[in-house]
């Protein structure tokens, strides 16, 4: 007597958003310092869906939006931190979708509004296209400090980029450093003497979790107030993750 046993095996799978990774374009950040006007070195923005403007600076006007870029696009200028005993000031503009160029430039404004700046910019590719920016954070401080924190952020995204800077008014190329895994990127000095010298840095953190990096490195020396800022932006949307699993309906036999 012949028997046959059938099994009906069922394959599923059960898929979640996934968020897009985040990267920092070849080229950057593009990193320009000067005392009176001046236009960067042109980079290749193609692709990037976010960027970032950062800049320390001796600042007799610290709010302004003081530069244009070749591409003409608009920018949000974040909070700014503007500690006005040493004029230290440290800002982040940013547009989210922006129009791009092989050749993308920015040109910093003369006359004496916003002396002796250190920009970084930053472009990114992988950021959320509608607002990318999420939230952030800033402190100034008065009295002479070797260390300062901009203050704490929690994203509301894993796979989100944070930027921060520090502006530390002493005229040197000191290489400022942080800790918490950020790749930073240390003010270059000025030609023209200028009193003011920054950093920047980022991080795209795996897990969203909240920080407060610690700035070492500062000049400690009286006189030499801090500025410093901290911004947090959110990740695109990926594709659909999906986790396969086997499922066994039944089981039969035929005598």
């Amino acid at each position: 007597m012949k028997r046959l046993i059938l099994a009906i095996v069922l394959v599923v799978g059960w898929c979640a958003p996934s968020q897009a990774a985040i990267t920092l374009l070849a080229g950057f950040p593009v990193l320009a310092s000067g005392v009176n006007g001046w236009t960067t070195a042109s980079a290749n923005t193609t692709g990037a869906t976010l960027i970032v403007v950062v800049s320390t600076a001796y600042a007799n006007r610290p709010t302004a939006t003081p530069f244009t870029d070749s591409a003409s696009n608009s920018y949000t200028g974040r909070t700014n931190q503007y500690e006005a005993g040493s004029l230290s000031t440290a800002r982040i503009y940013d547009v989210t979708s922006p129009t791009t160029s092989a050749s993308h430039t920015w040109t910093w404004e003369g006359g004496g509004n916003f002396d002796c700046a250190d920009v970084w910019i930053y472009a990114f590719s992988g950021t959320a296209t509608g607002t990318a920016f999420d939230v952030q954070n800033g402190a100034t401080v008065a009295s002479a400090a070797t260390t300062a924190q901009p203050g704490s952020v929690t994203p509301s995204n894993a796979g989100s980029l944070i930027l921060t800077a520090v502006s530390n008014n002493v005229n040197s190329t000191a290489a400022f450093t942080i800790n918490q895994s950020f790749t930073a990127s240390t003010g270059v000095g000025f030609a023209g003497g200028g009193p003011s010298n920054g950093s920047a840095a980022y991080l795209i953190q795996g897990t969203a979790a909240a920080l407060n990096p610690t700035w070492s490195g500062l000049s400690g020396s009286g006189g030499t107030g801090v500025a410093l800022v901290i911004a947090v932006y959110k990740p695109g949307a990926g594709g659909a993750a999906c986790t396969p699993t086997l499922s066994l309906l039944g089981v039969g036999r035929c005598n």
